[in-house]
């Protein structure tokens, strides 16, 4: 008859086996559970029908190549994972037996990673991993649980709440000044649309305002396949889909913008949009660097270029864009059954244009003013 025994957090199952020997099964979450689970695989292994509990019998090293062939990745994902597995989770947890991981030795080596001084979002992905690795384990019938599920949050010291991230209004977007025109309209760009760093950083002049709808709508097209710029743990630069399945969209442009873009690329001799003088992709820490943090410095000390996208989100909604129009817009996927139910319209499309067309006439005219 097969009984259980605790270990650390979990609970373990030893069961007889058809050669009078004994089997085991790790991460039950109670005692009843894993009696339960071992009476049944004893009554399967009498009818011929149980799993080998050998398949649990792998360690993580053994385990990975069998997981990672499983799975299609693009390239910036592939290479935050092997990362992660890279540096954190096989020189720990490689020669460790599936069935033998369980909850409090985890925890403690998260704590370890922690005090190190690693950031707490770099040791949470570190966990977050090896839980994927044993969840996945659970899909493939090696483990009957996942000793992590729902217990990842459960280490770390308590954090104060995170400081608001530093936006910025039109007026200010509009006295920002860059040496370079085309660094000083990519920041335009990004707070007048809300688009993401690679989205602006990766944009062919074929995807941009030069690429119109109708002769009336101005656009840029954030591609599906080429759409966005990834920087690989490599320090290799690559063109590839954008962050997430929304974030394929068509952003409109307000006049203003469009004028400005159009005038850009007409002795613009690159063919990508916003790049080095001469002709190279920016680097996100390079750009920030260089220009992005001189040009603020006076007027919004802290702005990052992340911070350029939560500002038009406040221009949203200070303007009251409709939820489903602002999702479009940010690339976000809108969550309920508005998701479902709600949808654009050409009306909305017209009204956010002409309203943000009327808020950078305002701003324009007070800093005329101002200076004459």
């Amino acid at each position: 008859m097969a009984y259980a025994e605790r270990r650390g957090s979990t609970w373990r199952v030893r069961y007889r086996l058809p050669d009078g020997t004994w089997g085991s099964e790790s991460g039950f979450l109670t005692q009843r559970a894993a009696e339960q689970w071992g009476d049944d695989q004893e009554s399967d292994l009498r009818r011929g029908r149980a799993k080998d509990p050998r398949r649990g019998r792998v360690t993580i090293a053994e385990f990975v190549p069998v997981w990672r062939d499983s799975l299609r990745l693009g390239d910036r994902t592939a290479g935050s994972y092997d990362y992660l597995l890279r540096r954190f989770v096989l020189p720990r947890w490689g020669h460790v037996e599936l069935g033998d991981i369980t909850w409090l030795p985890v925890k403690a080596w998260a704590n370890r990673l922690e005090d190190s001084g690693l950031a707490y979002r770099t040791v949470k992905d570190a966990v977050s991993m090896l839980s994927m690795l044993l969840q996945a384990a659970v899909d493939d019938d090696r483990l009957v649980g996942n000793p992590l599920h729902r217990r990842r949050r459960e280490w770390g010291r308590r954090r104060a709440k995170p400081a608001e991230r530093v936006w910025v209004t039109a007026d200010i977007i509009g006295r920002i000044c860059t040496p370079r025109y085309a660094d000083n309209l990519l920041l335009r760009t990004a707070y007048w649309t809300g688009m993401r760093w690679g989205e602006l950083a990766g944009l062919h002049r074929a995807s941009s305002v030069l690429l119109r709808s109708n002769p009336t709508r101005h656009v840029i097209v954030v591609d599906a396949q080429r759409g966005a710029l990834h920087e690989l743990d490599s320090g290799q630069l690559v063109l590839g889909p954008p962050k997430p399945p929304n974030g394929a969209r068509e952003v409109d442009l307000p006049e203003f913008l469009a004028d400005e873009l159009a005038a850009h690329l007409a002795t613009w001799p690159h063919e990508h949009v916003f790049c080095g003088p001469r002709g190279g992709l920016h680097r996100r820490s390079n750009f920030s660097r260089r220009v992005l943090g001189p040009a603020v410095a006076d007027l919004a000390p802290g702005l990052s270029f992340h911070g350029l996208r939560h500002s038009h989100k406040v221009l949203l909604l200070e303007l009251g864009v409709p939820e489903v129009l602002q999702c479009e817009r940010l690339g976000h996927e809108q969550s309920g059954i508005a998701g479902v139910y709600s949808h654009v319209s050409a009306v909305m499309r017209q009204r956010l244009l002409d309203d943000m067309g009327q808020r950078h006439g305002e701003v324009s005219s007070a800093r005329a003013a101002a200076i004459g």
